[in-house]
């Protein structure tokens, strides 16, 4: 219960994996992201560090806007628990 790895990645409507240049995306958008969520209790609380790692990004457009949807995810989630 402390730790998520996982990967991502784009696929068809029945599962089938996708490159994603064949979809047009950038060549700087990975074929495979890998993924770790952990979790880390926090002293004298009830609260809990929750922190993603997302590898297999270059440095570019794409990851710019990974960042930004991550970030917009945690919020949301954040919100969520209030």
């Amino acid at each position: 219960m402390e730790l998520l790895e996982f990967t991502q990645g784009l696929a068809d409507k029945d599962g089938n994996k996708i490159d994603p240049a064949d979809i047009g995306m950038p060549p700087d958008f990975p074929k495979e992201i890998r993924t770790r969520v952990a979790f880390k209790k926090i002293k004298g609380g009830d609260m809990t560090e929750l922190t993603v790692t997302e590898y297999d990004w270059t440095v570019g457009q794409m990851y710019v806007y990974s960042l930004a949807g991550m970030q917009q995810s945690i919020d949301k989630l954040a919100e969520s628990l209030k």
